[in-house]
This record gives C-alpha cells, sequence and structure tokens, in this order.
C-alpha cells in the first residue's frame, strides 16, 4: 500500500483543499512539501471511488430502488452538500436514501478530484 493511502483517504472525507493537503503531507513527512505527489492524487480519486461504489451496493442491500435513469452529475449533490443535509437532518447515513446520496456524492467528488 502506498505511504499516501491513509492520507488521501483522511483529505477526502475531510474534504481538504489543496493548501490544506500540503501542510498536511509537510506535517507527515517532516519537511515542506511543494507540490501534491501523483500517489496521493490517484489514492484522492481511488479512495471516493471506491466509497462511493461501496455505499451504492450498501444502498441496494438495505432494499433501495437503485437507480432511476434521472440521476446526472449536474443533479447530483456535491460531497460538502451531502454533509450540509446531513447536518441538517434532512438525510440519515443509517438509511437507504442517506447511503445512495453519499454514494453519489463520493462518486461526484471523485470526478473533481
Amino acid at each position: 500500500m502506498d505511504a499516501y493511502y491513509d492520507l488521501a483517504v483522511l483529505s477526502v472525507f475531510l474534504r481538504l483543499d489543496e493548501g490544506t493537503s500540503l501542510r498536511l503531507l509537510s506535517a507527515y513527512e517532516g519537511t515542506p512539501c511543494t507540490g501534491l505527489p501523483r500517489g496521493f492524487l490517484y489514492h484522492r480519486r481511488l479512495a471516493a471511488a471506491l466509497a462511493g461504489a461501496f455505499q451504492l451496493y450498501l444502498a441496494r442491500q438495505m432494499k433501495h430502488a437503485g437507480a432511476t435513469g434521472a440521476e446526472t452529475l449536474d443533479a447530483t449533490p456535491s460531497l460538502g452538500e451531502f454533509y450540509q443535509r446531513m447536518m441538517t437532518g434532512a438525510l440519515k447515513l443509517g438509511t437507504a436514501d442517506g447511503q445512495w446520496a453519499f454514494g453519489l456524492a463520493m462518486l461526484k467528488e471523485s470526478l473533481a478530484l
């Protein structure tokens, strides 16, 4: 496993921007990082895609109806929007709809990274 995998996963779930990710890597390395390593960038995309696919699988296991065909990238909430909806109680991660929404948001995030 790549040394940056765990940090990349953390970066995705906490929605760290490039500057914050650089500070995280600098703290990990003990020396200043001037750019995000290719492996770190790859693992961020991979982690978001894997988490998204797994959340969709979990939603289906919880009897979610699945894709309707109306899902588009523009209609899918961003990860930040998903977190906000969860904080207001509009979505609950323990439900099939919450799992489905989280999966779609993570897949959208993987495309944005």
